[in-house]
């Protein structure tokens, strides 16, 4: 039927005419009928993009900036089962009834990077409580409030309101020895 290149542009054009009435196909102008075969489609080939930075071959991110975050992703796995040890009972502190699953942070990740491992600034919650929170600042305040206390919950507004930088290296090693001690402990137990 269709001897020229048949791209997948002109099937769909012909698919979409084909089932009203006979018309001329948009690639070489013969007739077809409600009913023809149509012929499969020419795939045609991309050119392969030139290799960039960075872990996958397609990607753009330089290669340092792909190895802070995996030390930020090792540096969360190691913060979040610190937070759920704040609550050895598994129920969740604010609502007291459904057990949690989430580690919630009082001062958002983006905004204060470097209170995104303060210890202080996590805290256990079920899902629906998180939402809740994350959604309410003044709820967010209260629960924080009653959380952690009135001195550190200052101690972190001033963090909040300096906006320093942290070292990704020493807050590793600060969580790894918290990691280290919190196993200890529980084995003396």
């Amino acid at each position: 039927m269709c001897g020229e290149d048949y791209d997948a542009n002109t099937e769909l054009q012909n698919r979409w005419r084909i089932a009203r009435k006979p018309h001329l196909c948009f690639a070489c102008r013969e007739t077809i009928r409600p009913g023809d075969r149509l012929p499969k489609p020419v795939r045609r080939v991309k050119a392969p993009r030139p290799l960039r930075r960075g872990k996958h071959p397609r990607s753009r991110m330089p290669k340092a900036l792909g190895v802070y975050r995996e030390r930020v992703k090792y540096a969360r796995t190691l913060w979040v089962p610190l937070i759920r040890a704040k609550e050895p009972s598994g129920i969740c502190p604010s609502c007291r009834t459904r057990p949690w699953h989430d580690a919630a942070h009082g001062w958002p990740k983006g905004p204060y990077p470097a209170m995104q491992f303060e210890l202080d600034n996590g805290i256990p919650l079920c899902r629906v409580c998180h939402r809740r929170v994350d959604s309410d600042f003044h709820a967010k305040r209260e629960l924080w409030l009653r959380y952690v206390g009135l001195e550190r919950y200052r101690r972190l507004e001033l963090m909040a309101q300096a906006r320093g930088k942290m070292d990704l290296d020493m807050t590793i090693l600060f969580l790894e020895s918290l990691t280290i001690d919190t196993k200890r402990a529980e084995e003396a137990q």
